[in-house]
């Protein structure tokens, strides 16, 4: 399978006067077409550092990037403007990039309908859910026709219930997008049941200390039902322990 994204010896530091401080060491990784990746490790291990690096809006590092797709980023806020209806506020992007046609407005509205959105499209975020706004965030980024999508753990501010119920949400969409996935996550149940692969990544400076691979290929609620989910779980749990010493 095609590589839509390498990345090759990468290291960053953030430099100020009192001290240095080195995040990102010796980062290497690789994401395939129609593949979902997950990194996990501790809180402040330069996840989201690495995931502003891939979409160009940190430049400031060292090593290789490349990418080959068009990337598509959701964040941990849904970031919906609240003075704009549900449709306005899919059709941003397009809007912002001058590309708000009539083919990919006909496209934004059969994304709508295609994933239960076309009865929202007129009410505001304010009379929405927090597992619908997610999926209209979602929409919103693959109005945008991505091929890559990173995700800066985007379901860590839902409740537990609906979490669970997103998280299959997001998943069954990806899948039938046909689009691949960087999901940065501290949850490990969460990144067991959405992932191909799991890049554990260490305390600072960070680094990749082991890829797991997942032997599941079904839906995030089927997963969790599994035999070997548990042990996976430990065996997670573990390697996430020890790259936190």
């Amino acid at each position: 399978m095609e590589n839509l994204l390498t990345i090759s010896s990468l290291n960053k530091t953030y430099f100020s006067k009192k001290k240095d401080v080195e995040v990102l060491k010796n980062i290497s990784l690789s994401i395939k077409d129609n593949e979902i990746v997950s990194l996990l490790g501790p809180s402040g291990c330069g996840k989201s550092t690495l995931l502003n690096i891939i979409s160009s809006l940190d430049k400031d590092y060292e090593g290789q990037v490349d990418c080959t797709s068009k990337l598509g980023y959701m964040f941990q806020n849904d970031t919906l403007l609240e003075y704009l209806n549900i449709f306005d506020n899919i059709t941003l992007g397009l809007k912002i990039k001058k590309i708000k046609t009539k083919e990919n407005i006909d496209y934004a509205l059969s994304l709508c309908k295609k994933y239960g959105l076309e009865k929202f499209l007129y009410l505001y975020p304010a009379s929405l859910s927090g597992g619908m706004r997610q999926r209209v965030s979602l929409i919103r980024t693959l109005v945008l026709k991505p091929s890559l999508l990173l995700l800066d753990e985007p379901f860590s501010r839902l409740d537990a219930q609906t979490r669970l119920l997103i998280q299959e949400d997001v998943y069954q969409i990806i899948k039938k997008e046909g689009i691949s996935a960087l999901i940065v996550t501290h949850d490990i149940e969460e990144a067991i049941a959405m992932s191909n692969r799991i890049l554990f990544m260490s305390s600072l400076p960070s680094s990749i200390t082991k890829e797991l691979q997942i032997p599941f290929h079904n839906s995030p609620l089927k997963r969790r039902k599994e035999k070997e989910f548990s042990s996976l779980f430990s065996s997670s749990f573990n390697e996430l322990k020890n790259a936190s010493k």
